[in-house]
């Protein structure tokens, strides 16, 4: 695939469900950083071995992006509304089309956890960085 800039990756929402997903385009954020990606570690301490020894546990990760306050727009209200509701809404962020074979990412049910409103007097009005958490 190549380099890739930001700009160059998509994020979406499932206005459906996991089974028959209906992908939506979030074409109105900024920056996306998936904070924390990482694994959770199981820590073995047996006398067999000389060193602590680790075992892979469970994937962590945080979400954060920018998105702007448009209110009327679809996407920006399905989001708003989820936050609200507090409703665990499935994301995609990954490396190209969705429906494209080769496309890599993470896909994963969120929570909404902040969404702080900034209304700037000079910029855009936006939500400031919405955190998105892995759901239950």
């Amino acid at each position: 695939m190549g380099l890739q800039t930001g700009q160059e990756l998509k994020a979406y929402y499932n206005s459906n469900t996991n089974a028959s997903p209906t992908w939506v385009e979030i074409k109105q954020i900024g920056d996306v950083t998936l904070s924390d990606l990482g694994i959770n570690l199981a820590e073995v301490n047996l006398r067999e071995s000389n060193y602590i020894l680790n075992l892979a546990g469970k994937i962590r990760t945080g979400i954060e992006f920018m998105m702007a306050y448009n209110r009327g727009n679809a996407v920006h209200d399905a989001i708003r509304s989820a936050a609200f509701a507090r409703t665990a809404t499935q994301y995609a962020f990954v490396d190209g089309a969705i429906a494209t074979s080769d496309t890599q990412g993470l896909k994963i049910y969120c929570l909404i956890e902040s969404f702080p409103w900034s209304q700037e007097m000079e910029d855009v009005a936006r939500w400031d960085t919405l955190k998105l958490v892995p759901a239950y």
